[in-house]
């Protein structure tokens, strides 16, 4: 894959808890490769973020078109910046003047469900920081008694969150999730339309989870192999829950709303 380091930049088109952070900051690090000056002549800007309380579509454009005359590299997976650029046809022209990358997910249930994991992992004071000079991992012991009072206490509405929503806040009903996991979908289909109309590239998480050789071998074989090392040191330890399908850790009643709106895992 080629980038063109003579456009505006690179926007990482995607949805919450899908890679996008770990994707932007190997793009970040191929600039760095790029650019003798990297302060003066990039910039690596994070996600694109506006509310439903204001002006979407100006704030979104007012990011993308500013008056820095830097590259910048951007995650744009805020649902309503996205939508708001797709109904306006804006995509367009950025298509035009950004590289734009689509990333998704294959294991998609696991995506919209990691993060609830993750917080009853920190609720039951099991989470390790592992910058910690005194990180050594997680104990398959640990983990065995967190994967059993999961299953005696499994995940429920209150765990099952989009990321951003206002429905985040609302009861926490079968009702709520219903919507939220309707939602969610949406904004992944929409993506994958927005990806074929334009004919963007498009890349998986699943293809850098757990080891960036292959991914950057098979995308960016330009890379330097100082951009290498740096991608390989970025990693940071997955947690090794013992289910790898984390709809296993929820309740019954949510693994078939999420089947329902085809959020699936391999």
């Amino acid at each position: 894959m080629e980038i063109d380091f003579n456009r505006r930049g690179i926007i990482v088109l995607s949805t919450y808890r899908s890679g996008g952070t770990q994707l932007t900051r190997f793009l970040d690090t191929l600039c760095i490769q790029h650019f003798d000056e990297p302060d003066e002549k990039w910039a690596s800007r994070g996600e694109i973020e506006v509310g439903i309380d204001g002006d979407v579509l100006k704030g979104t454009l007012e990011s993308l078109y500013n008056d820095n005359n830097k590259f910048e590299v951007w995650l744009l997976n805020n649902p309503l910046s996205i939508l708001s650029l797709y109904a306006n046809n804006e995509f367009t022209k950025l298509s035009n003047e950004y590289n734009i990358i689509h990333l998704s997910r294959l294991n998609k249930a696991n995506g919209v469900l990691s993060l609830g994991l993750w917080e009853r992992l920190i609720e039951k004071g099991y989470f390790k920081i592992e910058t910690s000079e005194e990180y050594k991992g997680y104990s398959k012991e640990a983990m065995n008694k967190f994967h059993n009072e999961l299953l005696e206490d499994k995940l429920g509405y209150i765990d099952v969150s989009i990321g951003h929503s206002a429905l985040d806040e609302s009861k926490f009903t079968l009702k709520s999730t219903n919507s939220k996991l309707m939602m969610w979908s949406y904004e992944d289909n929409l993506n994958k339309c927005i990806a074929k109309l334009h004919s963007l590239p498009s890349l998986f998480y699943e293809e850098y989870e757990h080891d960036s050789k292959t991914f950057m071998s098979n995308h960016f074989p330009w890379a330097s192999q100082y951009s290498l090392d740096e991608i390989a040191s970025s990693y940071r330890h997955k947690i090794p829950y013992i289910y790898k399908d984390y709809r296993k850790y929820y309740q019954d009643d949510i693994v078939k709303l999420l089947k329902q709106w085809g959020i699936t895992n391999l």
